[in-house]
């Protein structure tokens, strides 16, 4: 399909992929009526965030942001848009059918584009006749009077948001659309449909001897950590990404919009770094057709989701390696050197984590993405679980305050602590930074931002140490990496250690705010 960037029409963007209780519409007028903000991390050119960031990660990371950053330009610019067109084809369950002409609400989309997928309930029977309709596609600025509160309450939604949609806001909207004249620059018509890239292998991927890898989610962190600290050991030849404008070039890949495996595909290996309340059915699928597979955080979202991934890894190989970088740090030997921790030792774990605002729309915020305590706190509270060799919850709470500040707090069943305050307030200036404190029999540890280190006991100071910021990260592709080379066996319980308290917590959170 085409779709309209700042710099004019892009040619050759694959299609969204087709769901059930959607429908693609061949759009013949485009109406934009204003601009989504709010949906990403949008980052302001400055010097002094770049070196700020120089200093946490140094020139190499700093360089492959900018690059990522730079390549996100044409997807951040979002726009809540009407139009009219006519439906190509129907999921299954649609209540639409091939041939019905229709008006739609385009909520959280590019500036234009020939062809859309959309979600039944954002589009309406249109009571037009082909010969009605304009003879060129148009797109056009629109300003529609009196229908603010139904623009407010309609953007930024997104078919994977687990939102409600407000249908007379979408009634609202496509009756106006209707009355809309079209006199506006041409549309250019769309070319066949293509939801998957057709790879042109090189050579080079002719000849290699490196097991293949699907890539589940391409954004900025797949693309500059997963892929860079993998490219030696995997030939990463086929990537799932549903957003078309996020999507890379390379020839050497199959680019595809769609969520799930493609009815060929067996890659050897498997990364799944997607929307957070997709990570389970992926790996989960990755161990039926044989892969070894790394899960991102969270592992999963609902019961439903653990039981099933439970099942999973009794069914087929358990290969599985849970993504929580905290793991490999390398203050973890510091830590157990200097706190002189023996099996069964309870370390006692306290944290103040600040994490940025989340821009109003951002994937973060999803209801299906749940709260901040599974999005973020999972990390924590995995580590403090990781340092304690998983030892049983016997107690958990949680507490909110106003302004979002969560507190929480878990005990072990070896008699280890935790605490946890997570926040918003404060400077972004460096984005998530956090301060955690390990204590035991009177020696106390201190991280900072994962990236300094400082031990002391009751007279002295043992050790200092410094890191970048990423380096746990690298660190683990690298290790698990290798771990799928040699065959080591994945995880079974630690897999879903973190999960299972987050999601008790996340029951009580909503209890509480529901009163």
């Amino acid at each position: 399909m085409k779709v309209l960037t700042a710099k004019g029409w892009q040619d050759g963007v694959l299609d969204e992929t087709i769901h059930a209780c959607t429908v693609r519409v061949q759009v013949r007028a485009w109406f934009r009526h204003r601009k989504v903000s709010g949906v990403y991390f949008e980052r302001s050119a400055s010097i002094g965030g770049l070196i700020g960031y120089y200093k946490k990660v140094g020139m190499r990371d700093v360089f492959r942001k900018i690059v990522s950053r730079l390549s996100e330009r044409n997807r951040n610019s979002r726009f809540i848009s009407t139009g009219i067109g006519t439906i190509v084809s129907a999921g299954k369950d649609s209540n639409f059918n091939e041939g019905d002409i229709v008006s739609f609400v385009a909520p959280n989309h590019p500036r234009a584009m020939s062809r859309i997928v959309l979600d039944d309930r954002l589009v309406r029977k249109a009571k037009l006749k082909e010969s009605q309709l304009a003879q060129e596609y148009s797109d056009q600025d629109v300003c529609i009077e009196n229908l603010d509160v139904h623009l407010n309450s309609i953007q930024g939604w997104h078919l994977y948001s687990g939102w409600p949609v407000e249908n007379l806001a979408v009634d609202k909207l496509c009756a106006k659309t209707l009355e809309i004249e079209t006199s506006a620059s041409a549309i250019p018509k769309p070319t066949s449909i293509e939801e998957i890239s057709t790879r042109r292998r090189s050579t080079a991927n002719e000849n290699s001897t490196k097991p293949t890898a699907s890539l589940f989610g391409y954004g900025n962190h797949a693309k500059t950590l997963i892929i860079p600290s993998i490219s030696k050991l995997f030939n990463v030849n086929h990537i799932h990404e549903i957003d078309p404008l996020q999507m890379g070039r390379s020839p050497s890949i199959t680019w595809d919009t769609s969520p799930n495996f493609s009815d060929d595909e067996k890659p050897s290996v498997c990364f799944v770094a997607g929307y957070h309340h997709t990570h389970a059915q992926n790996a989960i699928e990755a161990l039926k057709r044989g892969a070894k597979t790394m899960v991102e955080k969270p592992t999963c979202t609902t019961w439903e989701q653990l039981q099933q991934f439970r099942e999973a890894l009794e069914r087929y190989a358990p290969q599985v390696y849970a993504g929580f970088h905290r793991r490999y740090s390398n203050f973890n030997p510091m830590l157990a050197e200097d706190l002189e921790i023996q099996p069964g030792d309870p370390v006692n774990y306290h944290c103040i984590v600040f994490e940025e605002p989340l821009p109003r729309f951002h994937w973060y915020g999803w209801p299906n993405s749940r709260t901040r305590i599974t999005s973020n706190g999972c990390h924590w509270i995995d580590h403090f679980m990781f340092l304690n060799d998983f030892s049983k919850i016997v107690k958990h709470s949680i507490m909110s305050q106003s302004r979002g500040t969560v507190l929480i707090g878990l005990e072990a069943e070896n008699g280890a602590g935790f605490s946890m305050t997570l926040t918003d307030e404060g400077s972004a200036r460096q984005g998530v930074q956090d301060h955690v404190q390990f204590r035991l029999r009177g020696r106390t540890a201190t991280i900072d931002s994962e990236r300094t280190y400082v031990s002391e006991s009751e007279n002295r100071v043992l050790r200092r140490a410094s890191v970048s910021g990423l380096k746990a990260r690298r660190d683990m592709y690298k290790i698990v990496g290798q771990k799928m080379l040699d065959d080591e066996p994945g995880e079974t319980d630690s897999l879903f250690a973190a999960a299972e308290i987050c999601l008790k917590l996340e029951e009580e959170f909503r209890a509480e705010n529901s009163e």
